[in-house]
């Protein structure tokens, strides 16, 4: 098999790599939507390569072109992005704020 070392696993109707991040929901949507890469390269004023980039999330618009993006769809920018779910236990803010005011009570 050409991918024998690739595991695959289907995330919102999309194959992906197990390595793979995804960031934001674009193609999907676009899909849903019946959008060209032109269609949206046009509107926001990029190069439909560009918008390729970002719906196989290589690389991400700015923030300011997200919503711009969102405009076009009229949807809540916040929709355009993979939700993610963090888990349990202290955040990594929580552990270094921890770590330093340990540290700060062992200066006295």
């Amino acid at each position: 098999m050409i991918f024998n070392s690739l595991w695959y696993y289907i995330f919102a109707g999309h194959f992906t790599t197990m390595k793979e991040t995804r960031y934001n929901r674009l193609t999907g949507i676009m899909a849903e939507e019946r959008i060209e890469n032109s269609m949206l390269a046009e509107y926001v004023g990029v190069t439909k390569e560009t918008v390729s980039l970002w719906r196989t999330n290589k690389v991400q618009p700015s923030l300011p072109t997200l919503y711009k993006i969102a405009e076009f769809f009229k949807i809540d920018p916040r929709d355009l992005l993979v939700p993610r779910t963090w888990p349990t236990g202290p955040s990594p803010a929580e552990l270094a704020r921890a770590a330093k005011e340990k540290k700060k009570g062992k200066k006295k």
